[in-house]
């Protein structure tokens, strides 16, 4: 078995065991449980769960409020895989999840979108708070967090823009994870 196997069965456990102690649902504790490596990466200030899918459209979460982070907007992806074994994550499966996350971004933008949404769901609350930083917002950043390898590197890259303001993928898979807990948390270039 390979480190990076093993990384894959003991973070899936920790995964497992989050939910279990606290009643929350696996995709949440994944959620949790990764995000936090982003966070101490220094990727983002914080990450919080708001959940929206339908049609076409997703998003998990989100970095926090624009405003008091240098006016970027970051979007959060998941991609939880409950294979024991380590899976594969194409560049094809990626560019469909992005379009998923940049559709939400899109349609936050128009009220036809926020109208059509139930005012207590996470997703209204994340359209509504899209819509009202946007004015301000100077740069997007989508995050896809992954418990699949990533196979080619693609990191970094921008993905155009959205009404004129740059946007950059930024793929946190497996293999991402491992070399950040594994050089004990040093802030990965």
């Amino acid at each position: 078995m390979t480190e990076l196997a093993d990384f894959h069965s003991e973070f899936f456990q920790d995964v497992l065991g989050t939910a279990d102690a606290s009643g929350q649902y696996l995709e949440d504790s994944f959620f949790e449980l990764f995000c936090e490596s982003l966070v101490d990466a220094g990727e983002l200030e914080t990450a919080d769960r708001a959940h929206y899918a339908r049609r076409g459209i997703r998003v998990d979460g989100y970095g926090g409020d624009p405003l008091t982070a240098e006016s970027t907007l970051s979007l959060i992806i998941m991609d939880f895989n409950q294979a024991t074994e380590v899976a594969t994550l194409t560049a094809t499966d990626m560019e469909a999840i992005f379009k998923r996350l940049t559709k939400f971004l899109e349609n936050s933008l128009t009220p036809q979108f926020r109208d059509s949404l139930e005012e207590s769901s996470p997703g209204f609350g994340l359209a509504d708070l899209v819509a009202s930083r946007w004015p301000g917002v100077v740069k997007v950043r989508l995050f896809l967090i992954t418990n699949r390898e990533l196979s080619a590197r693609v990191d970094g890259r921008t993905a155009g823009e959205v009404l004129e303001i740059p946007v950059t993928y930024s793929v946190w898979d497996l293999g991402r994870l491992y070399r950040f807990v594994a050089q004990g948390h040093g802030r990965e270039d």
